[in-house]
């Protein structure tokens, strides 16, 4: 569902490429009911009597059935339609889980059923023991099968086989180094920019610590929440994760009042994609602390580059350490 909300999120911010993707979500959103459907493994989501997933996996043998109807009347290509394999299988199992779980629902009176249960894995997995317990072997005889069957009735293996179809790469190298932190470093002339800057920003941190004026939301006024673009919606989900993080590790009521939304009713328009992913367990970030994260957020956009950030020694790197603290 997250690929749909990504794309209904981008378009509604009016992204370019995003234009005409009504139908492309309803498709996404159809394949990702259906495969819910069938894989539900918790009792608490389970398939009841009157369940909803019901209704899916008939709407989708429905509308499988209407694509394939439209391809024998020449409506589409065979380039417009799934392989007949394919298609196929799909029918197949969207039909054998619907008699079954309406099987035992109005006839064994089961309270539920767990479709991700209706799988082969364990045999496969049974099968796959077996191979590799000899080695790399695709096509065991039957002796070979009954030799190996009874060899792990009897024995219990604990070191995997030397051989086998697997191959293990072993890369330790690091993905980030020191070198690659290094070149972040550059931009001797905007120094005293870069100070004056932390310097606001220190003030208005010392706003807040001294005035107690947590959920105040004109501490910063650089943000204009009539509108909102894909940046600040990404910021604002990211301080919301930092808000619930900081939240669990607090035990002191202010400072994790301090964190989340006060207001829990009305949001801006840069908490879009929060409610486009949210099922009612993502966290809301003050604003306070959201547009702290943004001014980070871009001043190390800015000086990313700069060949002006010391290493250890500079005034700058001073300041730094002191709004750290």
């Amino acid at each position: 569902m997250s690929v749909a909300n990504g794309m209904e999120f981008y378009k509604k911010k009016k992204i370019e490429g995003f234009k005409d993707c009504e139908d492309t979500i309803k498709f996404t959103k159809m394949i990702n009911n259906m495969f819910d459907a069938v894989n539900r493994k918790f009792p608490a989501e389970g398939i009841r009597k009157n369940s909803k997933d019901l209704e899916v996996l008939k709407e989708a043998l429905d509308w499988i059935n209407s694509w394939e109807s439209n391809l024998n009347n020449n409506y589409i290509g065979k380039d417009d339609f799934l392989t007949s394999n394919t298609a196929d299988g799909l029918k197949i199992t969207l039909k054998s889980t619907l008699d079954a779980v309406n099987y035992l629902l109005y006839e064994k009176n089961f309270a539920y059923v767990l479709t991700s249960k209706f799988n082969q894995d364990c045999l496969e997995k049974f099968f796959g023991i077996i191979r590799q317990v000899a080695g790399p072997n695709d096509h065991p005889s039957c002796p070979s099968f009954l030799q190996l069957y009874r060899m792990l009735s009897v024995f219990s293996l604990i070191k995997p086989p030397k051989s086998g179809n697997c191959m293990i790469f072993e890369d330790n190298a690091p993905i980030i180094t020191t070198a690659d932190l290094k070149q972040i470093n550059k931009d001797p002339t905007n120094t005293s920019i870069r100070e004056e800057k932390i310097e606001k920003l220190k003030e208005k941190l010392n706003t807040i610590s001294d005035e107690g004026c947590w959920d105040v939301d004109e501490i910063f006024q650089e943000h204009d929440y009539s509108d909102s673009t894909v940046f600040d919606c990404v910021v604002y989900y990211l301080a919301g994760y930092m808000a619930k993080r900081l939240t669990a590790k607090t035990k002191c009521q202010v400072c994790a009042s301090s964190f989340k939304s006060l207001n829990t009713t009305t949001y801006g328009t840069n908490a879009d994609l929060v409610m486009a992913k949210s099922r009612g367990y993502l966290s809301h970030p003050n604003s306070n602390l959201y547009t702290i994260i943004k001014s980070l957020e871009l001043s190390f956009t800015k000086f990313k580059d700069s060949p002006n950030l010391p290493l250890g020694n500079g005034r700058s790197h001073q300041l730094s350490v002191n709004l750290s603290l």
